[in-house]
């Protein structure tokens, strides 16, 4: 089958009642759906004209609202050496020099063959191998096996947990499965190298590997970590908790934060889970339970009568962004529209003091496509490290799923009187750059979106002659539609010709989630931890 198949597109469907793989599949002049991981054919069509192209655009959106972290899963030093001994650390060690940490390296069989901490393991789970992955990267999976020792080995983890950190958590978290387990399979024998998959990713700087046992038990790790480096540099967003709206929750249940007053604190969630939610927020698509993927507000709640959606994203260092990319919905028959205003403000020194003219966007109503879309917002290289968005209302609830923002790193110390919410040197930015309105290409659809219903022509030139004609008194404009790819616009002053170049990228963030009290790290390798039975004698060549 597939050797006579071009494949259009292969991809993982959403976990819904089946976590099989979904196959659009285009031979000679029919259209094929295949199920399942051995490609069974469950359904052949042979559709013509019409019928064609709504199918191959069914295959499409089907793929967009996928996440892809196949290119985001490879082993991140362990097994290769990439990270030193120095950066492998552990709770304690039965015997430094033959089972510390630095011997739990997947596939490396030297000394005793493994790490084994020199207390049994129990449901307490206070033994752990901590590995310091130096910058933040998106963890994507783990692989772990027991101690072989020569074929004289007989320790491994039947289970265990993850906790993991970054920089701006003030505490270790423990990941946790969008089903709600934390309990991740181990091993069920030496040698053999299992894989668990972490679905929420997690973004995380060190990783600990917590052995759990419900029985106490001997038991000894060799670890391998699955990722990519994560160079977005969101450390983490602040903003009102969601809400639930009768049987859908809209709150984000994998903030790895925490709640204050109502408002989410110190931490990232679904905002950046790399999962987009389904125009319709009443199917149950990632997890158990409606609205998983989304986060909504209502208009009339206390905290937000009359007021914007506030949200406050903090970066590890300052940064030059050109533009930020909203996954919003638009199921407009259910009260929901995507937001009518945003406004964007900038702080190099601050999270809460941000100064100078904030960047505008206005979108026009769709009451007409109900689809969910990407909405991206020009930034015109405003610079800060600190962002702070208002998002307004155009109907009783507003819904959110992912923010991504394009943006590069500025070198250098950079002070608020410097920026003074304008450019540094070097920098070019349009007179115009500080009100965009809304003004969609018929033939430029936004990034990852596909085509929806826009104001006309004549409605769209009326928009942008209005509100350039507000800020300038001038019918004139060196700035195009915030839309689409690479665009240039060539404005006669005097035959002086004066070109301004602007683009728009985008990118996806993703991490991970749960709270706990850190684990004490007073003992490193070598030194016991105190409490709990003692670890079994060894073999006479156990270590040999």
């Amino acid at each position: 089958m597939f050797a006579q198949c071009p494949l259009l597109r292969i991809f993982n469907s959403p976990p819904q009642k089946h976590k099989s793989r979904i196959i659009c599949c285009s031979h000679k002049q029919h259209l094929m759906l295949l199920f399942g991981d051995n490609a069974r054919v469950t359904r052949t069509m042979r559709p013509s004209g019409q019928s064609r192209i709504l199918f191959l655009l069914a295959c499409l959106r089907l793929e967009v609202n996928t996440v892809y972290f196949g290119s985001c899963s490879s082993p991140l030093g362990l097994e290769s050496g990439g990270v030193p001994d120095k950066d492998i650390s552990a709770s304690s060690a039965y015997d430094a020099a033959s089972v510390g940490p630095q011997h739990g390296r997947l596939r490396h069989d030297k000394n005793g063959g493994a790490w084994c901490p020199r207390h049994m393991v129990t449901r307490d789970a206070v033994e752990f191998l901590e590995v310091n992955l130096g910058a933040v990267h998106a963890v994507t999976g783990t692989q772990t096996q027991g101690r072989f020792g020569n074929g004289q080995g007989q320790e491994y983890a039947e289970e265990f947990l993850i906790d993991y950190w970054r920089p701006g958590l003030v505490k270790w978290r423990r990941w946790r499965g969008r089903d709600g387990k934390q309990i991740l399979p181990g091993n069920t024998n030496t040698y053999l190298v299992e894989e668990q998959k972490l679905d929420p990713v997690l973004l995380a700087s060190k990783v600990r590997f917590v052995p759990y046992s419900v029985h106490v038990r001997t038991v000894c790790m060799r670890v391998e970590i699955l990722g990519c480096p994560w160079k977005g540099g969101l450390i983490s967003y602040s903003m009102p908790q969601g809400l639930v709206r009768g049987d859908v929750d809209l709150r984000d249940v994998l903030y790895d934060g925490r709640e204050e007053g109502g408002r989410l604190v110190g931490g990232l969630g679904q905002l950046v889970d790399g999962h987009k939610g389904s125009d319709n927020f009443h199917v149950e698509v990632y997890g158990p339970g409606k609205g998983v993927g989304w986060v909504g507000w209502r208009n009339d709640t206390p905290a937000l009568a009359g007021q914007p959606v506030d949200i406050v994203f903090e970066f590890d260092r300052v940064r030059n962004f050109s533009a930020i990319s909203l996954h919003t919905n638009n199921l407009s028959s259910k009260e929901v529209q995507v937001f009518s205003q945003a406004k964007v403000y900038f702080s190099v020194n601050s999270g809460r003091q941000f100064s100078g003219e904030p960047v505008q966007f206005s979108y026009m109503p769709d009451l007409v496509m109900e689809h969910a879309r990407n909405v991206t917002v020009k930034l015109h290289h405003r610079i800060g490290r600190y962002l702070k968005l208002q998002l307004y209302f155009a109907s009783r609830w507003l819904l959110l799923s992912e923010v991504s923002f394009d943006s590069v790193v500025v070198h250098g110390n950079v002070t608020e009187e410097e920026v003074d919410n304008s450019l540094l040197p070097g920098l070019h930015q349009p007179d115009d750059a500080g009100t965009v309105a809304y003004q969609p290409k018929e033939d430029t659809p936004q990034r990852d979106e596909f085509h929806h219903t826009t104001p006309t022509r004549d409605q769209q030139r009326k928009t942008v002659v209005k509100n350039r004609k507000q800020k300038s008194g001038s019918t004139h404009s060196g700035l195009p539609g915030h839309f689409g790819p690479e665009k240039s616009v060539t404005i006669n002053m005097k035959e002086l010709q004066m070109r301004v170049n602007v683009n728009a990228k985008g990118g996806h963030h993703v991490y991970g989630q749960v709270s706990m009290e850190e684990p004490p790290l007073a003992e490193k390798a070598g030194a016991g931890a105190g409490g709990g039975g003692m670890y079994h004698e060894p073999f006479s060549n156990m270590y040999s």
